[in-house]
Order: C-alpha cells, then structure tokens, then sequence
C-alpha cells in the first residue's frame, strides 16, 4: 500500500517537518498525518522563503492540493491548534481530526510543570506527557477532540479517511514526532525518554492503519545530533556551538534553539550506534541526511568534500543515504555514491531506475555515441516502471548458407544519425544487438519484452526475457518475423522494454559476466556459425507444413473425385438391381393372381352346387313334415320317424360343418 512514515533516527530536530513536506509536494500524497502532541515542532520553508512553525499541523499544510489528518493517538492544544488553523487559512473541507485525539488541558500542564519533569529530563512542559499518563490511566478527567465545541467542525475518522484514500492507490505520508533516541521502549535510555514511543511502527497504529499499508520508511539524521537544554541524557561526543562553528568556517554562530522552549540545545558528532539501531528497528527503506552544511560553509560548492563526507557517513551506518539536506529549505537527492541498499525488493520505479542509471548501474549508454542523451540517464526512454532499450549495431541474418553482418548508422559530423533501417525479411530469423548495455548489480535481474507496436506486426522474440545479476554488456536478441511483409526498424529506435527487479534476498556478489564491446558481436557469429548455419527450425516448419498442407488438399481432391464417381456408379447399379428384381415380381404377382382367379372359381361353383344342397334338403324337411302328419300316432312307424329325425340332424350337422371348414375365403386380387 502506498504509505509512506517519516520518522526521526536520533533524538528529534532531525528536520522531519521538512522532509515530510518535500515527499508530500514530489510523491503528490492525497493524505498528510501528523501524529505526537504539542511537544515538537516541525519548521518548513515555502516557495517565498517564509518560515512556518507548526505543531499539530503536518508541514504539508501549505501545499494547497494536499488533505490534512491529525490521528487519533495526537494529543492536542486546542489554543495552538485553532492559531494554526487560521495562520494557514485551512478550512474544514482540507482537516480532519479524530474524534478519538486527547485534548491538552490546563490541568496537565499543571500537572507537568508539577512533576519537575521539565528540569530531571528536559520536559518542554507542554503537558503532553501528563496527558499520556491520565490516557494510560483511564481518568475520568480526559478530555476528548469529539467533546471539543472549537474543534467540532474537524471531526471526522481519521482511519476510515485515510482507508477511503488508500483503496484509490492514493499516496499517504505520516509525519512523525521526536526521534528513535527518545523511545521509551527501544532506546535503552530511560528515563531520559519522552511519554510515548517515537517508532514507525508507533505511528503507523495511532493513524489507525496496518504495517502491510506501508512501503516507504523514510528515516531521517542529522550530521550533527541534538538533544534539549538541561540533563536530557546522554549524548555521544558533545560538543559547543562554538567549536563546531569554527571547524566548519562559518562567518556566523549557527547554535540552534528549542522550537518550543526557545532554549539552547545541546549538539555532539555524528554517532553511528544509534542509526544503526534505528535503521533496524524502523526497518528503514530511505534515510534522508539534514544539516549537511554545518561540516563546512562551502560544502555546497565543493562537490569533492561532500561526496568524500556523505561516502564517510554511508560507511559508518552501512546503508545508503537517498537524500541530503544543504539548508533549512533545501534537499536534493544524493548522487555522490549509489549502493541500492536503501532500496527495498521489489520491482522498481522510474525514480530507483533513474537512480542507478546515473550512479552507472542497470543501462549504460555507449560513451561518445549518444549525443542526443543529456546524461546518463534519457528521460524519453524512461518509462513509470520501464526502461527503453533501442536498435544497436550490428545485426545479422542466415541467407543461402552464410552468415550477413549488417552495419546500422553513420557519424557524421560528430553528431549520431539514423542513417540506416534494418529490414527483416517474412519468415526469417534475424540477430540484432541493443545500442544501450546492461551492468546488473548482484541483487537486481532484468526482464524485457519486444515493445507492443513491434508484436502488434509480426515480430517475436527467439529468447529471453531473464537477465540474470551481474551481467554487463550488450543484448543479442534473435528476432523472428511471422508475417508475410518486410518489417523496418530504423537504428536507435526503441526495440524491447526492460523491467527491474530487486532481489531478496542479495546475492553473493561474484564479478560481472562481462559481454561488452565486441563481445556481443563474437557472441552472435559463435551463436550462427558455431557448427553449421542452419535456417530457423521454425520458418522450415512452417515451409514443411504448408508442403504438408498441399499435399493433403491434393489427395483431399482425389478423395472426393473417387467419392463421387463411385457413388453415382453405385446409384446406378442399384437401380438396375432394383429394375430386375421389379420385373420378377411383376411374374410373381401375376401368378398369385392368376391362382386366385382360379380359387374364386371354384369357390363360385361350389357355392352354386351348397345352394342346391341346401333347396333339395329343405324339399326333403318338408316332405317328411307331410308324411309325419299323415302317419301321425302310427306306431308302426315310429322307427322310420326316428331315423328321419336322425337323418335331419346329420344334414344339420353337415351344413354347419361345410359352413365353417368348407367355405373358400372370399379375397380380391393381389395388387
């Protein structure tokens, strides 16, 4: 997340207030926080050279585009607060304040100028620290920022804020209070401590976010470190004003006061031990230098002694200074010597690429051959997370068993021209060479691509995209062209972006693979001439599948001739077939039908010859009705009348037996 904490490395006055609003106007921060209490003061001075004090308010107030925040672990005199409010003109719609910050009353600061706090350990008597001490123990006498009439225009959530901002990807500076050296729980110096501890990590929790919220740890030291007038504590090699104004040639006393108590502060040398304790508690990830030119009063002007003394001080807290403070207005970031230390893992921004362009690291501009590049480092080619690396010479193609060296551009006049295009050919593989070279560092890797507009045409890139650590030299890039046209890249055009990313954790350094000057040339001859030139196996792959291609149309075509002839033969045998078997059953049919005919005339005589049958056997019922009647009670011849009646049945029975059994179906012709 984009939140960056500023925080002291020694015992406060390390120039934080001017550090956090340099980052606030340069990373263009949505949020500026101010955390502590009334205790310190933080001194800006804006574009017209005026001098502004503030002690609630973050320094960023007089940035007019940049909302304001005071978190709810700030501890707030409301008389101070409301002054600076109308000395900046900030209106509520800039200002928020958490309902949740402790209000200073007059009852601490009774309570503090009490305690004797302010002469046992140099207390400014604010009544910070009393009202710390009524929080710890919950009284019911606190007072609150939500519960203040004055300060009700302002309330408003600091941490929901600030959540609201970071969700945009919007940029959020903390500016805290004090210094490392007066932590009462990891500076080893109590009592001589203030109430509350002064960590990153301190101040990111009473802005009410998350240390995963964070990425930048600015911590910032002086040359020479301060501490309040008084029995503050211990300070490393104190010394006076007065000495240090004459070792460093200065016309006038450049002794310091407190911002708030308006006394003396006491100042020693640098002291390497407490830095390095800072830098690792706060986990820094940049460290701004302050008040560089108290070592000499022409340190500004003599390029050599500063970067001798800025190199001095890297050495003695082993880690790299990102920027240094000349003045009370002024920083500038450091370009006398470059580590990369202060740079935390991760792929790097076009500030950190520039930054190690121009300390000699990561892209190295041929010296003499670059004229139309002002310093190291060509702003047109550097991109927000990117780095442009152009066409370079020579270049090289495969062509009818041998190798073609191409030679791109032409001086003339010492001035560098593109004079030359590189062509390449459909279907073809050709060596080009990058006009910039790399020098990794053992911790930073490498990782390009061809530029969009270049894959957009056809082009493709044979290898890649790794750079490992400590390679130095140029790129030898084979390039394939898929398409069907001539493709032109004129020289020092860009040709592949580069990203960089930093390492976690560093490797062990082992010397660069050194493949500068010529080297790159040899590379690419042993890379096309090493056994036997060959094509690229690609374009011959694509030339066997187009011959494939062809070939399996042609036999396709065949295919379908011999599918079509072959069906139109076999239509026909059908219907041959098929006439054939038409005709016999034609005979077939025509004999059924002729049985049938037959059948229905012999079915027609029979019926003729039953229909007789059947008259005569009625005749003969008759008949014997007649002759029972005349013979009717004659017992001779009740035997003859039984065997009529027996003769009848049997008649019946026939006729219904030749009715059932004997009687042909009737049934048309077959059709």
């Amino acid at each position: 997340m984009p939140v960056t904490v500023v925080v002291g490395g020694q015992f406060g006055s390390e120039g934080k207030g001017k550090v956090a609003h340099y980052l606030a106007k340069n990373m263009q921060a949505s949020y500026a926080v101010r955390c502590g209490g009334a205790n310190s003061g933080h001194t800006v001075v804006d574009d017209d050279g005026k001098t502004w004090i503030f002690r609630h308010l973050p320094t960023a107030a007089i940035l007019p585009d940049v909302k304001l925040a005071i978190c709810a672990g700030s501890y707030i005199d409301v008389e101070v607060l409301l002054k600076e409010i109308e000395e900046a003109a900030i209106t509520p719609n800039r200002l928020i304040i958490d309902p949740e910050a402790v209000i200073i009353t007059q009852e601490c600061k009774a309570q503090e100028a009490e305690s004797g706090l302010v002469l046992a350990i140099g207390s400014t008597g604010s009544g910070t620290g009393a009202a710390v001490a009524n929080r710890v123990q919950r009284k019911n006498s606190v007072e609150f920022a939500k519960n203040n009439e004055a300060l009700a225009p302002f309330i408003a959530k600091v941490s929901s804020e600030l959540r609201k901002s970071l969700k945009k990807n919007e940029r959020i500076i903390i500016e805290g209070t004090q210094g490392f050296g007066l932590s009462p729980l990891h500076s080893g110096l109590y009592p001589k401590v203030t109430s509350r501890d002064t960590t990153a990590s301190s101040f990111i929790s009473e802005a009410g976010l998350s240390p995963v919220d964070v990425d930048d740890i600015v911590l910032v030291i002086r040359a020479y470190p301060i501490r309040v007038a008084g029995d503050s504590g211990p300070l490393e090699d104190e010394i006076t004003w007065e000495e240090l104004t004459t070792e460093g040639n200065h016309s006038v006393s450049i002794q310091e006061l407190t911002t708030v108590t308006q006394k003396v502060r006491r100042v020693g040398r640098f002291d390497a031990a407490i830095v390095k304790d800072a830098i690792v508690v706060n986990n820094a990830t940049r460290i701004c230098l302050n008040h560089v030119d108290y070592v000499n009063s022409n340190i500004q002007n003599d390029t050599e002694c500063l970067s001798r003394y800025i190199k001095s001080i890297e050495r003695k807290i082993d880690h790299q200074i990102e920027f240094i403070g000349l003045s009370k207005s002024t920083i500038q970031v450091n370009e006398f010597s470059f580590t990369g230390k202060s740079i935390p893992p991760g792929m790097l921004s076009s500030p950190q690429i520039r930054r190690y362009i121009k300390n000699n690291y990561l892209v190295l501009i041929p010296e003499g051959q670059d004229s139309i590049d002002k310093g190291a480092c060509n702003e047109n080619l550097l991109k927000p997370a990117t780095y442009d690396m152009r066409l370079g010479t020579p270049a090289f193609r495969y062509e009818n068993g041998k190798t073609i060296e191409f030679s791109l551009g032409a001086k003339e006049d010492s001035i560098e021209k593109v004079s030359k295009k590189l062509t390449l050919h459909p279907n073809s593989l050709t060596f080009v060479t990058t006009h910039e070279s790399f020098r990794l560092p053992s911790d930073v890797i490498a990782r390009f691509n061809l530029k969009s507009r270049w894959v957009r045409q056809g082009l493709l890139l044979g290898t890649g995209p790794i750079v490992d650590p400590q390679f130095s030299g140029t790129l030898s890039i084979p390039i394939h062209n898929f398409s069907s046209q001539f493709i032109e890249i004129a020289y020092l055009e860009p040709l592949i972006a580069v990203e960089f990313t930093k390492t976690l954790p560093a490797l062990k350094s082992e010397g660069y693979v050194d493949n500068s000057s010529g080297s790159a040339k040899g590379n690419i001859k042993k890379y096309m001439n090493g056994v036997a030139p060959v094509d690229s196996s690609v374009f011959a792959t694509i030339e066997e599948t187009k011959r494939v291609t062809e070939e399996t149309k042609k036999l396709n075509e065949r295919q379908r001739k011999v599918l079509f002839w072959g069906s139109i033969g076999a239509v026909i045998a059908s219907v041959v077939a098929i006439g054939g078997l038409l005709i016999s059953l034609k005979g077939i049919v025509n004999d059924v039908n002729a049985r049938i005919d037959g059948i229905h005339a012999v079915y027609n005589e029979s019926k003729n010859d039953y229909k007789s049958m059947l008259d005569n056997v009625e005749k003969i019922r008759i008949r014997l009705r007649e002759i029972n009647e005349l013979n009717n009670g004659l017992p001779p011849y009740e035997k003859i009348m039984h065997d009529l009646r027996r003769l009848s049945l049997d008649i019946d029975e026939l006729k219904v037996r030749f009715q059932s059994n004997g009687k042909p179906a009737d049934q048309g012709h077959v059709h």
